[in-house]
């Protein structure tokens, strides 16, 4: 009988002993929880911008879903510039592609952006992919510029000059250590990209086969910061070749061509609709048209929230240089993915159609 007594106080223990360790278990893990809330809502704590971004929209894809995206430091040789030590750039290869032999796009961010975030709203990568193509996204650093703007307006050889000669060292770098198909090497930008990517393309017109402006100011007009933000609002007040004759050591119409295709939205607020105009104008006269040769115009997606006009300027039946007037879209860029700023669901791809111009062109080797 004691036995017996024994061993139903001894089951009643374990009993308790293991309801007492599940009560424990469960507490534990519900204080966790709460602390876990209380850390993610603290308001003392703030919530980074990130963070909201993910909270009220769905996450972005990454930019290298399929491939590799890898972000390195260029060191940039003194005999370039003195003012301009080190770029990081991201560099993003398709799948399972060989690089040798490739051909590369150069993509150049506005302000208020990372070259991540303009890879993933411009989902240029996935074309990129399509295409068998590299590319290649420098970032301004925020030492330089707060806003990560690159300095176009400042066309000296402490700012933009210098700016877009460390960056053309980077590109000449990679082509050759990588061999790289130097006849097809591109540049495309968005904003204050597109404006280093003009001053890009008149300090080395040789070294791509052509050229993307997306939303950029035009060129030649602008010597300061205040100057810039007043070419940005509209335009030059002055017949545009004539501000382009005004850069120092301009490459003029009779040197190399470089053909371009002009994107600008006609409701932009932040860079005026008649710049995407007037650099239409000035690359024409760079690519030997006469100042007052006439574009061909065709309206294309009429009626569709893809419209645009389409303003061409041919050589031999071949567009040199291509100009869309996107009607419904701001500063954004057209066709983008909407939930990271400055891209806009509305209007054509512009992805697609820069690659569509892209592929028209190759430049003779160097």
């Amino acid at each position: 009988m004691a036995r017996s007594m024994s061993s139903i106080f001894l089951k009643t223990a374990r009993k308790i002993a293991r309801q007492q360790s599940d009560a424990l278990i469960r507490a534990t893990q519900s204080n966790m929880k709460l602390a876990a809330s209380a850390f993610n809502h603290n308001p003392l704590l703030g919530v980074t911008p990130a963070a909201l971004r993910r909270k009220a929209k769905k996450p972005v894809p990454p930019p290298f879903r399929h491939g590799s995206w890898t972000e390195r430091i260029y060191k940039v040789p003194a005999r370039i510039t003195l003012f301009f030590q080190r770029l990081t750039y991201f560099m993003y290869v398709p799948p399972e592609h060989e690089v040798k032999g490739s051909a590369v796009l150069v993509m150049l961010h506005g302000c208020k952006q990372t070259a991540t975030e303009f890879a993933q709203g411009t989902r240029m990568n996935q074309l990129a992919a399509k295409a068998g193509m590299v590319v290649i996204y420098p970032q301004q650093s925020r030492q330089r510029q707060s806003l990560r703007c690159w300095r176009w307006y400042l066309p000296d050889a402490h700012h933009g000059y210098a700016e877009a000669d460390a960056i053309a060292s980077l590109v000449q770098n990679l082509v050759a250590r990588h061999k790289l198909d130097q006849t097809r090497v591109y540049l495309a930008g968005m904003s204050a990209g597109a404006g280093m990517s003009g001053l890009l393309a008149l300090r080395h017109p040789a070294l791509f086969a052509a050229v993307a402006l997306h939303s950029g100011p035009v060129m030649g007009n602008a010597t300061s910061l205040t100057s810039g933000m007043q070419t940005m609002r509209r335009g030059t007040l002055n017949d545009p070749l004539t501000a382009l004759r005004t850069i120092p050591d301009h490459p003029g119409p009779t040197q190399v061509y470089l053909p371009a295709l002009i994107l600008q939205g006609q409701l932009d607020r932040v860079v005026a609709a008649n710049n995407g105009e007037q650099l239409a104008r000035q690359f024409a006269w760079l690519n030997g048209f006469d100042e007052h040769a006439q574009p061909e115009e065709k309206q294309v997606g009429e009626h569709t929230r893809r419209e645009y006009t389409r303003f061409d300027f041919r050589r031999s039946r071949k567009s040199i240089v291509r100009y869309c007037q996107i009607r419904k879209i701001g500063h954004a860029w057209s066709g983008g993915d909407s939930r990271l700023d400055f891209n806009s669901s509305e209007g054509p791809n512009a992805s697609s159609l820069m690659m569509q111009f892209f592929r028209m062109h190759k430049r003779e080797k160097m």
